[in-house]
C-alpha cells in the first residue's frame, strides 16, 4: 500500500477504533500519526505503517473469530 492508501484506510478506522491502542501495539507516537494523517508523510515509514495495519487486522481478526 502506498501511504495515500494507507491514510485513507486509517482515516476510516479513526471513528470506529481507539487508535491509541493500536499505535502503541505499533510503536507509534500519537503526536506522529497525528502529523501523518494530515499530509506529512515523512515521520512515518511505509514498515511502521505496514505494523499499525496489521497490528489492527490480526486484533479484529482475534476477537471476530
Amino acid at each position: 500500500m502506498t501511504k495515500a492508501e494507507d491514510r485513507e484506510y486509517f482515516a476510516q478506522c479513526k471513528p470506529l477504533l481507539r487508535m491509541s491502542y493500536f499505535l502503541r501495539l505499533a510503536g507509534i507516537g500519537d503526536s506522529n500519526f497525528s502529523y501523518f494523517m494530515k499530509g506529512n508523510d515523512f515521520l512515518l515509514s511505509l514498515e511502521k505503517l505496514e505494523l499499525l495495519y496489521n497490528c489492527i487486522g490480526n486484533e479484529l481478526n482475534s476477537k471476530v473469530v
